[in-house]
Formats: structure tokens, C-alpha cells, sequence
């Protein structure tokens, strides 16, 4: 569902909209504490990447980014200690999808 450069299509969208509303996954934005407060996802708890290491390790994770970058180091770093977690892509990408803008 990740990817640094494509815009994602709408089965994706669907997809992801419907994982969000999901109980027990929760949207996690790893970008930094100004890159947050000048936007984010309806939802989205705010984890900077530097923090991941305290996330619930019961829960299931939702990541995005900038670029999708941190949250596919965010991913990998959760995956390692069997936390499921998916890299769902950058912040721009995932406004236009959910209808953000």
C-alpha cells in the first residue's frame, strides 16, 4: 500500500479508509512535533520516529510520514518485535486519498 513516489489508487484508499476506522489499528504520524502541528490526519497520534520504541507493543500500527521514509524505518523497527505495523506512505498522498484537503 506504501510507496514514496506513486499516488495511491482508489482501492487502496477504500482499503486504508476502512483499516482506519478499524478497531485496534491506530494511525500513528511519525514526523516530527512542527511537521505535525502544521498538519496531520484526522485521528493520527502523533509518535515521532526518535519515540516508536514506546509504542503499546499490543497494539497495531498505521505509519505515515513526509515521504513514507520514517514510517518505513518505523515499520521495520515494529516488525522486528512482531508488533504489527504497515508503512501506509506520505503525508500528501494520504490527504488527497482521505479527502483531507
Amino acid at each position: 500500500m506504501a510507496g514514496t513516489s506513486s499516488s495511491l489508487d482508489k482501492k487502496s484508499c477504500d482499503l486504508l479508509k476502512s483499516m482506519i476506522g478499524e478497531e485496534g489499528w491506530t494511525l500513528v504520524d511519525v514526523r516530527t512535533a512542527a511537521e505535525y502541528y502544521h498538519g496531520h490526519l484526522p485521528k493520527a497520534k502523533h509518535w515521532p520516529l526518535e519515540d516508536i520504541a514506546r509504542l503499546d507493543s499490543n497494539g497495531k500500527y498505521l505509519l505515515y510520514c513526509r515521504s513514507g521514509i520514517r514510517s518505513e524505518t518505523a515499520k521495520n523497527f515494529l516488525r522486528m518485535k512482531d508488533i504489527p505495523s504497515i508503512n501506509i506512505g506520505s503525508f500528501d498522498e494520504l490527504k488527497q486519498c482521505l479527502g483531507c484537503e
